[in-house]
């Protein structure tokens, strides 16, 4: 266990098996010998993982949408630093270590501001979630993704799938497809993103009203309060019919 010593003050770094609370009790037992509890019920847990990444707590998805809520542009160390708690603070520097927020930094931001793992918003909004039954002895507990790709595209209006996806969502779709009503295409990333039309129509005019400037899919995402996938769907279709052009890996200006 590490002291760590800062602006006259002394502070324990807890060992990272430590639970994700907002606060621990510490007792004195003797001359030298010191106590450090957490509260009963909150004992630690190994952090839960999907498809190799990890899944955050319950606190760390609350600040990240504390974060979210945040404009991109206003997302910077000082101004975060004003609006979150001191618990929230802990659980910000706890995002950091795990990588699933950086500062980014570039010409229009040399402070920088907080960026946000895409792969985040899967677990914030239910892209994919995993779904535990309650353990029964012997049996291991069962773990299924509740929403598939074809089954996104009715409830968002867009979807992003992989070739396995998409059978499936032509199946459903055939007719709304051959019709126009749905548009999709390949990215270099060898994802499908697919969107209905009218969903493409709603969201076309919000994003290239972004796009007065170069803009990054993060940036579009968080100015507009949705999903970066979301905006990187109707990009990709704009894209392709010449409306907006990608300058660099993930940023775009309107043409």
């Amino acid at each position: 266990m590490k002291i760590i010593k800062k602006d006259g003050k002394s502070y324990i770094q807890l060992p990272d098996e430590f639970p994700e609370v907002g606060n621990a009790e510490f007792f004195r037992l003797k001359d030298g010998y010191y106590l450090v509890t957490v509260p009963l019920g909150r004992m630690a847990e190994k952090p839960k993982t999907h498809e190799g990444f990890q899944i955050p707590t319950e606190a760390e998805k609350r600040v990240l949408k504390h974060l979210l809520s945040i404009k991109f542009q206003s997302r910077t160390p000082e101004y975060v630093n004003n609006v979150l708690s001191p618990e929230e603070k802990h659980v910000l520097e706890e995002l950091e270590r795990k990588k699933f927020i950086n500062i980014f930094k570039g010409k229009k931001y040399p402070k920088g501001v907080y960026n946000i793992n895409d792969r985040i918003y899967a677990t914030l909004y239910g892209k994919k979630t995993v779904k535990q039954t309650p353990a029964v002895p012997g049996k291991p507990a069962e773990k299924e993704a509740k929403t598939n790709p074809a089954d996104l595209l009715d409830q968002k209006g867009y979807t992003v799938g992989t070739s396995k996806d998409l059978k499936e969502i032509i199946e459903k779709n055939r007719t709304a497809i051959k019709s126009g009503k749905i548009k999709g295409l390949k990215g270099f990333d060898g994802r499908f993103y697919i969107a209905r039309t009218e969903y493409i129509l709603k969201m076309s005019p919000l994003i290239i009203k972004q796009l007065d400037k170069e803009k990054s899919i993060e940036e579009i995402a968080g100015n507009l309060n949705v999903e970066p996938d979301a905006v990187r769907t109707v990009l990709h279709i704009l894209a392709e019919a010449g409306d907006v052009i990608e300058k660099r890996q993930g940023v775009y200006a309107a043409i």
